[in-house]
């Protein structure tokens, strides 16, 4: 029940019930915790699940708030959006299985969230959230997934627990996105575009991990993308194609790109990448073409590219200052275009290419080869 209200959380009543911000300070990122302004915590609880009638339908809307105590929202219908800016949670926050209409923590810090099951109607937004996880698996969001500018700690080791995850709409991880652990998206289906930018970074495996996902809208990464552990999509699929420009996927001497069985009704991009590690491509399908122009790739120790029984529609295009120091595996191969290394430099001591079935043409220039190291098979 909402009693023994302070003066702020009266304030918060009216401007809920007038569709109004509760705007407590105009504080930046360098102000104390101690000029914030508090609200329990139990009474957003109670606002927008037991008396949702008093709640205008703008919903609550809460701005430089220090929230105290823990904002348990498990199995709760919210039915008015919730919206929080600038806010600080002083316990995490809790919403697993929820059914809401709009949820925001634009601005906002908190140990970590617990949102597993949860259903969001329209648009789930993090954007610029300092938090150590994000735990998400089994969620469904109808509209758009935003967490741009995150700073996440990760937390076991991962710091986006998505797997299983529905988005109507997009799924954004940029505009100076950062986190220290993994993203996992596995088995996640996202109707429009996956997009990541900024720098991710874990010692467990995979930056990102995408095993059997969908991605209709098609996937973006960079520009200046650093995944410090690569990227697994083997067995995904991927609507329109894959964007890459300027990124970095790392992992030594492991594999930077796995993509194994993967299907892209579309075309792949990797324009001036960086890939240490393997980029590994093993029964991948590509209806459109393969672009690699300018990109690097480099392993210390056997295939820096590996495309054993790779099937793309279209042309390979491993051009234009693209340069390879280790194997390039072609082995079983199917391209239905070119296979063109023109203005490549290519320090690999083999191309493996046995058994390749190539619908137009080979083109490279002499330029590309090191001499008396490299000899084409098949």
């Amino acid at each position: 029940m909402l009693e023994n209200l302070t003066d702020v959380e009266r304030a918060l009543l009216r401007a809920a019930e007038a569709g109004e911000w509760l705007v407590a300070s105009e504080l930046n990122e360098e102000s104390r915790l101690s000029d914030f302004i508090s609200v329990r915590a139990d009474i957003v609880q109670d606002l927008v699940s037991a008396q949702p009638y008093r709640v205008d339908a703008k919903g609550v809307r809460i701005k430089n708030v220090v929230i105290s105590g823990n904002l348990n929202l498990d199995d709760v219908e919210v039915r008015r959006p919730l919206v929080f800016y600038g806010c600080y949670f002083d316990h995490p926050v809790s919403m697993r299985r929820a059914i809401c209409s709009e949820i925001s923590f634009e601005s906002c810090a908190f140990e970590y969230l617990l949102a597993d099951g949860v259903h969001v109607k329209h648009n789930l937004t993090l954007r610029q959230v300092r938090a150590g996880f994000l735990e998400l698996t089994g969620s469904a969001v109808g509209g758009d997934f935003s967490v741009e500018g995150a700073r996440l700690a990760g937390g076991d080791g991962v710091a986006v627990k998505a797997r299983r995850m529905r988005v109507g709409g997009d799924a954004i991880l940029a505009g100076r996105f950062r986190a220290d652990g993994i993203l996992d998206f596995s088995l996640a289906v996202i109707t429009g575009r996956l997009g990541i930018s900024g720098a991710i970074a874990t010692t467990q495996g995979y930056a990102l991990i995408a095993t059997a996902a969908s991605f209709k809208g098609g996937v973006f990464f960079g520009p200046a993308l650093t995944l410090d552990g690569g990227a697994c999509l083997d067995s995904a699929e991927v609507t329109i194609g894959i964007m890459a420009e300027d990124s970095k996927f790392v992992w030594g001497s492991e594999t930077a790109f796995s993509g194994n069985n993967l299907e892209v009704k579309g075309d792949v991009y990797f324009t001036s990448c960086q890939f240490i590690g393997m980029l590994r491509l093993m029964g991948a399908s590509i209806d459109g073409l393969l672009h690699l122009a300018g990109s690097v790739l480099r392993t210390s120790r056997g295939a820096c590219f590996n495309g054993q029984h790779l099937s793309v529609g279209g042309s390979i295009y491993m051009r234009d200052n693209f340069r390879s120091l280790g194997l390039i595996v072609l082995t079983g191969a199917k391209i239905g275009g070119w296979l063109t290394f023109q203005g490549a430099c290519l320090n690999s001591e083999l191309i493996d290419a046995q058994n390749i079935e190539i619908g137009e043409n080979l083109a490279f220039d002499p330029g590309a080869w090191t001499e008396d190291r490299c000899r084409m098979n098949g």
